[in-house]
């Protein structure tokens, strides 16, 4: 584990859209400022021959495929499955104790949805879609500071 100057361990943030998501370690500098990098990435591992295979819960088309809609429904809960598992599986991994969590309304919706109720009270979540930020732009990002200003005083 990551730590900071003062010996503290590191706040963890996550960033996630529908194709990707990053945890990253925060800690605070000996100057006050907040440094964020980049720690390990999962990717979306969407099977290209999936795509327009019929799908019994779907509207289909003239063609007899699901749905642009729902195959993106689709797409989007499998990959947040991908994500419960991994997240649980790095947080016992790495002994990450909470998870600030940035992602789109909708994808935390799902999210929300599949995590367990051990991990659901370690993820503190926000409605934030960030996945695009570098680690630099996260570091001075408002909501990421409040979040981190917020778990710190926390802890």
């Amino acid at each position: 584990m990551t730590k900071t100057n003062s010996g503290k361990s590191p706040l963890w943030l996550m960033t996630a859209d529908r194709r990707s998501a990053r945890l990253l370690p925060a800690t605070w500098t000996e100057h006050g400022r907040l440094h964020v990098e980049e720690s390990v990435t999962l990717h979306e591992q969407w099977v290209e021959s999936e795509h327009g295979r019929p799908s019994s819960r779907s509207v289909r088309d003239i063609h007899g495929t699901a749905s642009e809609g729902n195959e993106t429904e689709e797409r989007t809960h499998r990959f947040a499955k991908e994500i419960a598992r991994w997240l649980e599986q790095e947080m016992e991994t790495r002994g990450i104790d909470r998870i600030e969590c940035f992602c789109s309304r909708k994808l935390l919706g799902v999210l929300r949805g599949l995590l367990s109720d051990r991990l659901r009270q370690r993820v503190f979540d926000h409605a934030t879609d960030l996945a695009k930020l570098t680690p630099g732009e996260l570091a001075k990002h408002r909501a990421v500071l409040a979040a981190v200003g917020a778990a710190t005083e926390s802890s």
